[in-house]
């Protein structure tokens, strides 16, 4: 029977090693040795395309956007009474917008279902799920790992400062603009602060060049302690191809 890995499936060791035919120690030991992208969640948990990437696999790169379709929102009849009360209070707020959410609070009362789109027209249909969010703050730590093995070199010839500078992420980029915006969040909310991050957007495609930096940084004896050889395996992964 063909065995069908789906890339934007997140399985754990069993099942990912069954997939591969390798027992699920060994499955552990490419984990931890940075052979196959992992994540330790509790348990070590494998991403679909990872194990496609590891296999050699042409399926297209995993989207960690969570993408739903445009359809009309349904509201409880309790939930139309939270959501009437809350503008109610919003009118009382904000008088010179009472108007329009005075609009809003009868549609929402009287149950025009086709109105409630524009209500909530400021909530993004598509999210960021687990896997993406932690995959940006991998990647925010290893740039802060970079830089505290970076500054105390005495010979600093050999790496240059901005190759352990962390770019940000492609906003023109259908998922990158998502891992954008999450490190924007992270930083206003004064989070990776010594990475200096200021605008963030690189105009250029970085995911896969973060990835490979990953792919290293998870090689290390100690990813939060680099010793100089790491710094330059990291370093050296950081091409475009």
């Amino acid at each position: 029977m063909e065995k069908i890995i789906e890339p934007n499936r997140v399985y754990n060791v069993t099942d990912a090693a069954k997939l591969i035919d390798i027992n699920p120690q060994t499955m552990i030991e490419y984990c931890r040795e940075g052979k196959i992208v992992c994540q330790k969640i509790g348990e070590w948990k494998i991403l679909g395309q990872s194990i496609l990437d590891f296999l050699g696999g042409v399926s297209p790169s995993t989207n960690p956007i969570n993408t739903k379709q445009e359809e009309g929102i349904s509201l409880t009849r309790k939930e139309r009474l939270f959501l009437a009360n809350q503008c109610q209070i919003l009118e009382k707020l904000y008088p010179n917008q009472a108007e329009s959410i005075a609009y809003q609070r009868e549609a929402v009362e009287e149950g025009y279902e086709l109105e409630y789109s524009s209500i909530a027209e400021h909530i993004y249909k598509d999210t960021l799920g687990r896997d993406g969010c932690i995959e940006v703050l991998d990647i925010l730590n290893l740039f802060e790992c970079l830089g505290r093995a970076y500054e105390p070199l005495k010979n600093k010839t050999t790496i240059k400062d901005y190759e352990v500078t962390f770019l940000g992420f492609d906003g023109n980029d259908t998922i990158e603009i998502k891992y954008l915006g999450y490190a924007r969040h992270l930083r206003d909310g004064h989070r990776f602060e010594n990475l200096k991050i200021k605008d963030l957007n690189s105009h250029i495609g970085m995911l896969d060049v973060y990835r490979r930096m990953l792919t290293e940084w998870r090689r290390s004896k100690n990813k939060y302690n680099l010793a100089e050889e790491d710094l330059n395996r990291i370093v050296a992964a950081r091409t475009w191809r």
